[in-house]
């Protein structure tokens, strides 16, 4: 019988954290944080890495792309996301949904 305790024991606390670990919440922000870098790699790959696809990237030159960027030159839907604020909540929503990751404080859909 103690051996039986003792190996749920050694069980619950080898299995605890990474039971902890399957679980990993992730913040609005990082979402969109992870959002725009895919959108930035994704117009990379399509345009070429020398291509200016926000303000803050730099050009050829080593100059700030600012408003040369596809950012302010592309129309809507061919423009990158650069900023968190680029992505829309409902963007944040999907993420979570495709990738099966919810926030702590959010209840995941049924």
């Amino acid at each position: 019988m103690q051996n039986l305790q003792a190996i749920f024991i050694l069980l619950a606390i080898f299995l605890a954290p990474s039971l902890s670990l399957a679980v990993d919440p992730m913040s609005d922000l990082k979402i969109r944080q992870v959002i725009v870098e895919g959108s930035i790699n994704a117009y990379l790959a399509k345009n070429g890495t020398s291509s200016c696809p926000c303000p803050f990237n730099e050009d050829r030159g080593g100059q700030l792309c600012g408003s040369t960027s596809a950012y302010f030159n592309e129309v809507e839907d061919k423009k990158p996301k650069c900023y968190p604020n680029d992505v829309e909540d409902v963007e944040v929503d999907v993420f979570r949904i495709q990738n099966d990751v919810f926030d702590k404080d959010v209840e995941k859909p049924l």
